[in-house]
């Protein structure tokens, strides 16, 4: 239905408004929204590992 995409897109568009020209999100390695993401065009830039818990990927897009 695209819910998630248009959400994604809304915000893009709220920071944009406000001058950013960069985001940032993160998700977990065991979650498939890395891969939602990638599709949206963000990259992977880095990640994080809390404990025990799966890594966290960070990743980002320019939205100028």
């Amino acid at each position: 239905r695209g819910y998630g995409s248009k959400l994604v897109a809304f915000w893009e568009e709220a920071m944009r408004n406000k001058g950013y020209k960069i985001v940032l999100t993160s998700t977990s390695v065991s979650e498939t929204a890395q891969h939602f993401y990638q599709k949206l065009g963000y990259k992977a830039v880095g990640g994080l590992t809390l404990g025990r818990e799966p890594m966290e990927i960070l990743l980002s897009k320019e939205i100028f």
